[in-house]
């Protein structure tokens, strides 16, 4: 069977039209405590049944791998975060999870703002008896950074890791723990990138109006 060029063209225009620019995501920088035995940490429940995740300034190394030269350079991280969700354990599972999060996380130096984070709906988990936990990013996040080039980010999402914790944990119980934390950012797609979609379905409406042509005139 023989494929007309216009045939061909319309096809891999349509294959091109509806594959959609997919966005990238990177990560782009990372940090780690200077004093791994600080436990600048406290997780806490509040007399208003509130649960807080606070750290006061804490000296990090903050490595950037993209959206800047590579280099490592020192910050003071900072995190504020709360919720009024209850942890639940997971059935049949020594996992423990709790949602809602709002806060802010910061990571700055003297005048120079790394990048700041307002986040909503965060999420903690950790394994009961273990000593260590995770804090992530699920809601929607605001940032901004005199450091990073974000011109080209549509989101940013971050995890967290709690390690040491000074005891085993357990529900209910407060504890305290060092901190370390990866951040990805979501690329805008490339302008062409959209110029050929945009494109393709052009190319596909084409085709649709010579199909219909040759159509009406074998029917006349």
């Amino acid at each position: 069977m023989t494929i007309s060029p216009l045939r061909a063209l319309v096809v891999a225009a349509a294959a091109g039209a509806f594959a959609v620019p997919a966005t990238a995501a990177i990560t782009f920088a990372q940090f780690n405590e200077q004093n791994t035995m600080a436990r600048t940490l406290e997780y806490k429940q509040q007399a208003d049944l509130s649960y807080t995740v606070l750290t006061g300034p804490v000296a990090v190394d903050l490595t950037a791998f993209a959206l800047h030269a590579p280099e490592t350079v020192g910050a003071t991280f900072q995190l504020d975060a709360s919720t009024f969700d209850t942890p639940t354990k997971m059935p049949n599972l020594p996992i423990v999870g709790q949602n809602s999060f709002n806060g802010t996380l910061s990571l700055v130096d003297g005048g120079v703002n790394y990048l700041t984070l307002n986040f909503t709906d965060a999420v903690f988990m950790a394994v009961l008896g273990q000593t260590n936990g995770s804090f992530s990013s699920l809601g929607p996040v605001t940032f901004s950074s005199d450091y990073f080039d974000l011109s080209q980010v549509s989101g940013i999402t971050f995890s967290l890791g709690f390690t040491g914790f000074d005891k085993p944990f357990a529900l209910g119980q407060d504890f305290k723990s060092n901190v370390t934390g990866t951040f990805d950012a979501t690329l805008v797609p490339e302008p062409a990138s959209w110029m050929m979609m945009i494109a393709g379905f052009g190319l596909v409406g084409v085709g649709i109006r010579h199909r219909r042509n040759r159509v009406s005139v074998h029917a006349s």
